[in-house]
C-alpha cells in the first residue's frame, strides 16, 4: 500500500512497528471470532494480518472497517475488492449510525483510536454494546489509566465507571512514542475490554444514573450532600438526603456497584 502522509487534524498516529502490530493482532484473533469491526484502520497493516488470519481459520468471515480518512478507505477498497466480506465503511465513527448496519452476530472491535476522541469512541461503543463481544483499544496511556483505577485514586472517576459499569478493562500493554508515525508525545497502552454478561448497571436505571453522578463528579472534592447543595438540576428532599449513611462521604470513595446503590437512593430522595 503507498504511504500517506498522516493527517493532524485526524489525530492520524499510524502504528509502524511491526512486532506491536502482530500482539494486537493475537490478541484480537485469541477471540476466536468471525466477525470483526476496526475503527480507524489507517493504512492497514493490523487489518491485513488479522483478515488473513481470519480467512484462513474459517472460509467465511466478516470484517467492517470505518475510516474517515477518504484516501485511506479508498486505498483499503483497492486492496480488498476482490474479498466479498471485507466491507469499507468511509466515516466518522462518532457520527455513523451503527443501526444502519447489519451484523450477522456479535463482533470483536479493534482500533487506533485518535486520542483527542478516544473517550467519546469508547462510551459510543459501550452504550451501543448489544452489537459487541469485546474491544481492543489504543489510549493515550493516563486515559487507559483511568479505565482501571479503583476508588480512592487520583485516576478513578467518570471513566472508570463507563468501563467498569460493563466491561472487564484489562491493559495488555504499553507503547512508547517510538512505534508510531508521526510520535505521539505520550505513552500508550493497549486495553481488552470484555462485555459482562450482565451489566452492574441495569438498563431502567441508567437515564438517571448518568444525569446525577456526573453531577456529583463535577464537585468531587465535596461530599455528596454539599455537591448537590450547589446544583439545581434536581431538587432533593433534603431531610432524606441527610439521613443517608453516604451523604457525608465523597462520591469518588465509593465503588461502581457502591455508586449504583447511591443512585438508586437519592433517587428514592427526589421531591415531589
Amino acid at each position: 500500500m503507498n504511504t500517506h502522509k498522516p493527517k493532524k487534524s485526524l489525530g492520524q498516529n499510524f502504528l509502524i512497528d511491526g512486532n506491536h502490530q502482530l500482539r494486537i493482532a493475537k490478541a484480537v484473533l485469541s477471540q476466536n471470532s468471525e466477525v470483526v469491526l476496526e475503527i480507524g484502520p489507517g493504512q492497514g497493516a493490523i487489518t491485513h494480518k488479522i483478515f488473513s488470519v481470519l480467512e484462513q481459520t474459517f472460509g467465511v468471515v466478516h470484517f467492517v472497517a470505518v475510516e474517515k480518512d477518504r484516501w485511506l478507505a479508498a486505498s483499503l477498497k483497492e486492496s480488498f475488492k476482490n474479498e466479498s466480506s471485507f466491507h469499507v465503511i468511509e466515516a466518522d465513527f462518532i457520527e455513523w449510525d451503527l443501526s444502519s448496519y447489519n451484523f450477522p452476530s456479535r463482533a470483536v472491535v479493534v482500533g487506533n483510536l485518535p486520542y483527542n476522541v478516544s473517550s467519546q469512541i469508547f462510551i459510543k461503543l459501550v452504550q451501543n454494546r448489544r452489537y459487541f463481544s469485546s474491544l481492543f483499544l489504543m489510549f493515550q496511556k493516563e486515559v487507559a489509566l483511568r479505565m482501571v483505577a479503583k476508588p480512592k485514586t487520583k485516576d478513578y472517576g467518570l471513566l472508570s465507571l463507563w468501563a467498569q459499569l460493563y466491561t472487564k478493562p484489562k491493559i495488555l500493554f504499553y507503547l512508547p512514542p517510538s512505534v508510531f508515525r508521526p510520535r505521539p508525545r505520550v505513552d500508550s497502552s493497549f486495553v481488552q475490554f470484555d462485555f459482562l454478561q450482565e451489566s452492574l448497571l441495569r438498563e431502567a436505571d441508567e437515564q438517571f444514573f448518568w444525569q446525577v453522578i456526573p453531577l456529583l463528579y463535577q464537585h468531587r472534592r465535596k461530599t455528596i450532600a454539599s455537591g448537590l447543595s450547589v446544583q439545581n438540576k434536581f431538587v432533593f428532599n433534603r431531610e432524606q438526603l441527610k439521613g443517608l449513611p453516604f451523604s457525608a462521604r465523597r462520591i469518588e470513595e465509593f465503588s461502581p456497584v457502591e455508586t449504583v446503590v447511591i443512585s438508586k437512593e437519592l433517587k428514592n430522595c427526589l421531591g415531589n
